[in-house]
């Protein structure tokens, strides 16, 4: 893959969020491949075989999540690219390049750590921990590098459909000629790695938060089959959570009095039992959500701060922004970005930005989703209420009984658009339409609304507010298998159609 550049970031800009430099954050660990004899040593290596940069920003771009802050001054190419919907080809900070490049460095960590287990051989299981996680990050990496740069997963369709390569071996060749796997084989590939690895990885970590640990994988396991539509697994998988966890929710009250710094930290900390999984990515992230003219502007604050709510009261979310400009776009209050300096007498260095990659409110409302998939809408009720209940502004005890069947019936109101392969009900399509609505609140910034856009093939409309301008992504459109990094041709590798 080619080598990127890594673009440097003064210190005065990324002052904005209160960023400090500490390279405690990350365990920058040696790839020494010749010495892999250890299961320690390959616990080293399976360190970066997660990807380090980040998919959020430009998936989130090209969501319903962003409108027009009207600030042409504040112009950015890439994001008006992500807003316009148009292929960005740049290899720069939160880029599609940026990703696939970090995502197929860790399944190539992932399988050297493999081939080094296999080498030292496994006997009595004594390997079966490192082996483990690096099946689930193998997988993982996959399931998005899939997620993103090909079409939403159908059975209809998958065994047609343009995946992407699946890589199970270390490369040894200088030159490689790469073929795309199906979207059905690259799933069935993720599915064996999956349901390999869930069963043999452990929990024994120095730092659990930023690896595959079992309730990890089960969340990973309940994401996998979502998008399958297999909604018995989903519930099998997150059965340890259960119907109404305590304690193991974000809670959104317990930091609501503290400031942003805080609650970015407290959100993609590792100590908050929500987080299952999280990265420390090479990512500007809030640094390009702050400061571009196209983000969440005035009227998508007021959406998603205070509509939909089951209780009559506003979201939490309405009071966790930040914004660094006037009348400019807003940032949800979750991304800790800290600075690497490149040395003690100098400004200048690199951004990192933690993430949650996988989570409890994650799995539980995929939990949710598979309970009204399976017809059970009065359980789903209440799991909705017990969900929403944490992320409501002045919830108190005498609210309980509002949040009813036909207040989400209503607050769903029409919900035809919604049409994943699966098939929905009139009710289940309401339903899900809420859920859907709840997750969009839930990971605002983190691009999970974009993946919900492509599994129920959702319209997004865009509109250029200076010009009047609209840009759409229609239902079926190509675009949302967003378009490979073009030097992939020389390998071989076919692009996405346009």
């Amino acid at each position: 893959m080619k080598k990127m550049k890594n673009i440097k970031l003064t210190a005065a800009a990324l002052a904005l969020f209160s960023l400090v430099g500490c390279s405690d954050f990350l365990s920058e660990v040696p790839d020494n491949r010749t010495q892999l004899d250890s299961p320690e040593k390959i616990s080293e290596l399976l360190v970066n075989a997660y990807p380090q940069r980040d998919y959020m920003y430009f998936t989130e771009a090209m969501t319903d999540n962003f409108g027009d802050s009207k600030r042409i001054d504040l112009n950015d190419l890439t994001n008006t690219k992500y807003f316009q919907f148009e292929d960005n080809q740049v290899a720069d900070f939160d880029s599609p390049s940026w990703y696939w490049e970090a995502a197929y460095s860790a399944i190539a960590h992932a399988n050297q750590g493999l081939a080094a287990i296999e080498e030292m051989g496994n006997s009595n299981g004594k390997l079966n921990a490192q082996k483990g996680e690096a099946l689930l990050a193998r997988a993982y990496a996959h399931f998005m590098l899939v997620n993103v740069f090909a079409q939403a997963y159908d059975p209809a369709t998958a065994s047609s459909e343009l995946g992407v390569p699946y890589m199970t071996s270390v490369e040894s060749k200088l030159i490689v000629n790469y073929k795309r796997n199906t979207v059905q084989e690259v799933y069935d590939l993720i599915e064996k790695d999956l349901l390999e690895g869930i069963e043999i990885v452990g929990n024994a970590y120095k730092k659990p938060g930023y690896h595959f640990t079992k309730e990890a994988a089960r969340s990973f396991a309940t994401k996998f089959y979502m998008y399958k539509g297999d909604w018995d697994k989903v519930v099998e998988y997150s059965n340890g959570l259960g119907d109404f966890p305590v304690k193991k929710l974000r809670d959104l009250a317990e930091d609501a009095n503290a400031d942003g710094p805080v609650q970015q930290q407290n959100y993609a900390g590792q100590h908050t039992p929500a987080n299952l999984l999280l990265a420390s990515a090479n990512s500007a992230h809030p640094y390009g959500l702050a400061t571009s003219r196209f983000g969440v502007n005035t009227e998508l604050q007021e959406t998603i701060g205070k509509k939909l709510n089951p209780y009559d009261k506003d979201w939490f979310y309405s009071r966790r922004w930040q914004q660094y400009y006037s009348n400019a776009a807003v940032v949800a209050s979750k991304f800790f970005m800290y600075f690497i300096y490149e040395g003690s007498n100098t400004t200048s260095g690199t951004p990192y930005t933690t993430f949650v990659l996988l989570s409890n409110d994650d799995m539980y409302l995929n939990r949710i989703e598979a309970t009204v998939m399976k017809g059970d809408l009065d359980k789903a009720t209440e799991m909705i209420a017990h969900f929403t209940k944490l992320k409501t502004y002045n919830y108190a005890a005498s609210d309980k009984n509002k949040a009813t069947k036909a207040k989400i019936l209503a607050l769903a109101g029409d919900a035809s658009e919604y049409e994943p392969f699966y098939g929905l009900s009139g009710d289940q399509q309401k339903f899900v339409k809420y859920l859907a609505e709840i997750r969009r609140r839930e990971f605002v910034g983190e691009g999970a609304r974009w993946f919900d856009i492509k599994r129920f093939n959702l319209e997004v409309k865009h509109v250029d507010l200076v010009t009047n301008q609209e840009f759409i992504l229609n239902k079926k459109d190509l675009r949302k298998a967003i378009q490979l990094p073009s030097h992939l041709t020389q390998y071989g590798v076919e692009l996405n159609p346009r």
